[in-house]
């Protein structure tokens, strides 16, 4: 699918600062996994980095929101329009998820609009052709620890039909979801993240040299 080896995206992990964006994507499933990823942006060259990953099969929406509230920093959540699907009556995917204190977006994933449109479409080929981009200019990296994430990359691909197999690309969709979701993200600090200093009320105590 991508023409460029996990050698040139892996990156060892490191703390996200926390003036940069974060935004997350989400690929519902049951049988097949629900995958979700953390991305961050770096705002001085806009580089895109996937700094976390979960993949879990056969778990009811009450379950993964207990994963994703767990996580140091709960991001803006991008998912697709089946999470606008209810079954039986009851509340769609997405409603569950928001009444569980997940920080969902508004409304389901759409790519950003070109000038001809007023909301931007749900193509994949958009997003693919966005992530080959930044890969290219070495703009998008993956942290080290993220290895499921790794495992898919080599399996993405392409059938005999064109189209992309769709098989093992839970964490592939999530991610294209982050990655074009991008116009959401939002700064926000790590809950379990240590402050220095001079980001707390005690700066006073310290005497600079200058």
């Amino acid at each position: 699918m991508f023409p460029y080896s996990l050698e040139r995206l892996v990156v060892e992990d490191f703390e996200i600062p926390s003036h940069w964006l974060r935004i997350s994507g989400i690929d519902f499933g049951f049988d097949h996994p629900t995958a979700i990823v953390w991305g961050a942006i770096n705002p001085d060259n806009g580089c895109f980095y996937i700094t976390d990953e979960y993949r879990e099969s056969r778990q009811t929406a009450t379950q993964h929101a207990i994963a994703i509230r767990q996580r140091s920093c709960q991001p803006p959540i991008a998912w697709p329009h089946d999470g606008n699907r209810s079954f039986d009556g009851g509340d769609s995917m997405a409603e569950q998820y928001r009444q569980e204190g997940v920080n969902f977006l508004p409304e389901h994933f759409t790519n950003p609009p070109d000038i001809s449109q007023t909301k931007g479409d749900i193509k994949i080929s958009a997003g693919i052709t966005a992530m080959s981009k930044a890969m290219e200019k070495g703009l998008f990296k993956v942290f080290q620890s993220c290895h499921f994430w790794q495992q898919e990359y080599g399996m993405y691909h392409f059938g005999e039909n064109g189209k992309i197999v769709d098989k093992a690309d839970d964490l592939m969709s999530a991610t294209r979801y982050a990655y074009q979701s991008q116009r959401f993200a939002e700064a926000m600090k790590d809950k379990n993240r240590k402050q220095r200093p001079w980001e707390t009320k005690e700066q006073s105590n310290y005497n600079w040299v200058t």
